[in-house]
C-alpha cells in the first residue's frame, strides 16, 4: 500500500500488515481533477479499498459543495458526496469518518449522535452499522441494495461498490 508522508511530502510503499496507523481522505471527484490512476496506474481493486478505509484510524470526508453558513441538518442534505456510490463504502467501513467543508472546517463526525442521525436519515443505513456494532454480514442484500439505490453510479467501480456491499465476509476481509 502506497502513503504520503506528510512530513517529507512523498509517496512511501508498506505491506498492508506493516502499515503505520493512517488517516484517509474520500471526497468526489471533479471534472478534469488529476487522479493518480493517471499518473502511476494504479490498480487496485474494490475489496482492498474498502480495508483500506476500515483499516484507517480516520476518514477525511471532504465535502466540496457543502453550502457556506449551512446547519448540517440542511447542509449535509444537499452534498453530492451522500449520494454517490462509490463514497457508500467511504461512509461504512471506517469507524471514524469526520466532515469537513471545502475550508476545511469540520461540519460533523459520524461518531457523533447528532451527525449519525442525520446520515441515517439520508441514507437509511442503521445506526447500529454505522457504529460497528452491527456486522455489515448481518444486513441483509436487500437492505443493502436499499442504501445504494438512490445513489448515482457513473464509473464502473462506483458500480462495483454495489456488488461488494452484497458479498461482504463477516470480519470484511476479502481478498
Amino acid at each position: 500500500m502506497r502513503l504520503i508522508n506528510t512530513e517529507k511530502l512523498e509517496l512511501q510503499e508498506f505491506f498492508e500488515s506493516q502499515a503505520p496507523s493512517y488517516a484517509i481522505l474520500s471526497h468526489t471527484w471533479e471534472e478534469g481533477e488529476i487522479t493518480f490512476r493517471k499518473c502511476a496506474g494504479l490498480t487496485e481493486s474494490i475489496n482492498s479499498m474498502y480495508r483500506r478505509y476500515q483499516k484507517a484510524e480516520e476518514c477525511y470526508a471532504y465535502l466540496l459543495d457543502f453550502a457556506p453558513g449551512s446547519l448540517p441538518k440542511v447542509g449535509l442534505g444537499k452534498c453530492h458526496w451522500f449520494i454517490r456510490g462509490f463514497t457508500l463504502q467511504e461512509l461504512i467501513a471506517p469507524k471514524t469518518v469526520i466532515f469537513f467543508t471545502r475550508d476545511w472546517n469540520i461540519v460533523g463526525e459520524k461518531s457523533r449522535d447528532d451527525t449519525l442521525e442525520i446520515i441515517n436519515r439520508l441514507t437509511r443505513i442503521p445506526e447500529n452499522v454505522l457504529r460497528h456494532r452491527r456486522p455489515l454480514s448481518d444486513c441483509t442484500i436487500v437492505q443493502r441494495m436499499i442504501w445504494a439505490s438512490n445513489r448515482e453510479t457513473t464509473r464502473p467501480e462506483d458500480k462495483a461498490c454495489g456488488m461488494i456491499l452484497r458479498r461482504l465476509s463477516p470480519h470484511c476481509a476479502l481478498v
